[in-house]
């Protein structure tokens, strides 16, 4: 992740170079590397924009065409997160009310240098804070994408639930109790698939775990869509699913019905839903027992590929 500026990437608002470049001097001089780009005009600022990103903009106040308010106005246009600061050599708290009303990061004094690189390096760590949290933003979220890939795949029956109702179910808790379309499951109160004469139980093992109380597993009667019974295991924990509280239910089968239905559950959960034929995960794993064969032995194998012409076509029919 990115953790420091190293070079400040700097556009100017200045008519004058002399003081555009006495400017970027009072941060050299406090120990930064500087690349800057003097702005006369709107579209020099609007090229600029479209080339690189940008660290920090400092313009100038009193200006027009363009002004520090046409500048700002562009950059919030191209959706830039760079911190916005205006110079000075009238400053009042009026003033100042008034740039930041406009989203402008801060207004400093023309005449006071410490205070100028006080505000920059201020704005520089909240940006940098700003990347780096992004950064971690979105790792998150392709964590959580290859997560509930894994979970969609996975032979084991895992929900998560809040308030009793579900918001997700994986392909293999809706296979072991028997539902095709997810929509249907996240209708029906985890309660309604337990047996009745076990529900009071049910609810109540819920609530001890909402207190915080170790439930351990709960051993019950599972109701399958067209009403079939079957014995299996429930265990909770307190998780989180798209950014929200919630509980976390993993189902095992009991041992009495485990031969029998884990293996159903396994050929179901290797078959398309939509086409009844053998899905990717089922492939990939019968290439890597024929890899691990082709390790073991002389023996010489071939893959062959067959594709149907016309397919969709076919399925449309």
């Amino acid at each position: 992740m990115n953790q420091k500026i190293n070079t400040i990437h700097m556009l100017i608002l200045d008519p004058s170079s002399n003081e555009a470049e006495q400017t970027i001097n009072i941060l050299r001089n406090s120990g930064h590397a500087v690349r800057a780009q003097q702005i006369t005009s709107e579209s020099e600022l609007e090229t600029a924009l479209e080339q690189q990103r940008w660290d920090l903009f400092v313009v100038r106040d009193g200006l027009s065409e363009p002004s520090a308010e046409d500048c700002l106005r562009i950059v919030q246009h191209y959706g830039r997160d760079i911190p916005f600061l205006m110079t000075t050599s009238n400053y009042s708290i009026e003033r100042s009310l008034e740039v930041l009303r406009l989203g402008m990061q801060d207004v400093v004094p023309e005449d006071n240098e410490e205070y100028f690189k006080l505000v920059v390096e201020r704005e520089l760590r909240a940006i940098n804070d700003r990347k780096t949290r992004s950064e971690a933003s979105n790792i998150l979220k392709e964590i959580e994408k290859r997560n509930e890939l894994l979970l969609d795949s996975s032979r084991d029956a895992i929900a998560y639930i809040t308030d009793g109702m579900h918001i997700y179910a994986n392909n293999a808790y809706m296979d072991l109790f028997g539902y095709d379309d997810p929509d249907e499951i996240s209708c029906i109160p985890v309660v309604d698939l337990i047996d009745s004469s076990q529900q009071e139980d049910f609810k109540k093992y819920l609530k001890a775990h909402a207190k915080g109380e170790d439930v351990g597993e709960l051993s019950f009667s599972g109701v399958k869509e067209n009403q079939e019974h079957f014995d299996a295991i429930m265990s909770v924990t307190a998780s989180q699913y798209d950014g929200e509280d919630c509980t976390q239910v993993y189902i095992k089968l009991d041992k009495d019905d485990d031969a029998v239905l884990a293996e159903k559950l396994k050929e179901l959960s290797a078959k398309d839903r939509v086409t009844g034929l053998y899905n990717q995960d089922y492939l990939l794993e019968r290439i890597d027992e024929v890899k691990q064969k082709i390790a073991s032995s002389n023996q010489i194998y071939s893959l062959i590929y067959l594709e149907l012409d016309k397919f969709n076509q076919f399925v449309e029919e």
